[in-house]
């Protein structure tokens, strides 16, 4: 996958306008000789970039050697007559772009306000701010299409290569906390119960919890008593608020086993060694502390229910 960048976005305007000269239609060896002879930037631009975008977005259609202007990049180019592409045309690009194709921090995001400037990099900004999407808009905001845009982008479905990345960060969380509660056990003086530490969620997400250890010392009472462990990960660092994601199932768990549960929350988690260490201790909470940001039961009686809840729980450090 090609990634966006400013001169990739603007190469795919100039694209379609050098179709247009060419009467709508042309060959691909035609549509390279005008647009790289256009002085636009002397020249410069990434043309075969600009053209897989705009064959990606289906603003241009290719048959063999011939290329088409499609009604849709028509309705594009309707937008001005400039060389360079207007905020309103580079904002359907990155509609259209990112919304069928998002890029892997949106993986990492997960639609958290507070963090998406820790995430962008400086072209992610660039492009967005050509488009009138950065910085991110009050909810209220006049600009309802980009506020709209920012509220898709949280929502739309993920390919299975960002899923895959996704995935990535919670087994890792998952990962330190089974690291950290076998030293945990080990320092108390429990040894043999630090072995029979448990990876519950790697093998199915039906047990409702992530991690099956031991109370030990920590938590009082007897230190062979089992615990369970919901693990949440992020891949940045967190500010005012986690954000995380509860199934029904989740919270039903954490409510059954009452102080025998608590949740564990590992932020700026690592998936490579380029990526920041992570902490060693995670942030380690109840069930009972984060029950007032449980949505409250549906309306419709039995009619309906939750299956998930995204949660923003305050950090207080």
């Amino acid at each position: 996958m090609i990634s966006l960048t400013p001169g990739r976005i603007t190469a795919l305007w100039l694209v379609l306008r050098s179709v247009e000269k060419l009467g709508g239609e042309s060959s691909r060896s035609d549509l390279m000789r005008v647009a790289s002879r256009s002085s636009l930037r002397s020249g410069g631009l990434p043309i075969a970039d600009g053209l897989q975008l705009g064959l990606r977005g289906k603003f241009v259609r290719q048959s063999g050697e011939h290329l088409s202007l499609t009604e849709f990049g028509r309705g594009v180019l309707a937008l001005a007559a400039e060389d360079e592409p207007p905020q309103e045309a580079r904002r359907v690009f990155l509609s259209v772009l990112l919304l069928s194709d998002p890029p892997p921090w949106v993986a990492y995001w997960q639609g958290d306000p507070t963090s998406i400037g820790l995430l962008l990099s400086d072209a992610d900004r660039s492009i967005l701010a050509g488009a009138g999407l950065w910085p991110t808009p009050a909810a209220d905001s006049a600009d309802l299409q980009a506020a709209a845009w920012w509220d898709a982008l949280a929502m739309v479905p993920l390919p299975e290569s960002v899923l895959a990345l996704k995935k990535a960060v919670g087994d890792a969380g998952e990962q330190l906390t089974i690291r950290y509660e076998q030293e945990r056990l080990r320092a108390e003086g429990h040894p043999d119960l630090a072995e029979r530490v448990w990876w519950a969620g790697r093998e199915s997400p039906a047990y409702g919890f992530d991690v099956g250890t031991f109370r030990g010392r920590s938590f009082g009472g007897d230190p062979a008593e089992p615990l369970a462990i919901e693990v949440k990960s992020v891949a940045y660092p967190v500010q005012d608020v986690f954000p995380f994601h509860l199934t029904v199932h989740e919270w039903r768990t954490a409510q059954r086993l009452k102080e025998r549960h608590v949740l564990h929350l590992w932020e700026n988690v690592r998936v490579s060694a380029e990526q920041p260490p992570v902490p060693r201790t995670p942030r380690i909470v109840s069930a009972d502390s984060i029950r007032d940001h449980i949505a409250l039961p549906p309306t419709c009686g039995h009619r309906c229910c939750w299956e998930s809840m995204a949660i923003d729980f305050p950090i207080t450090d």
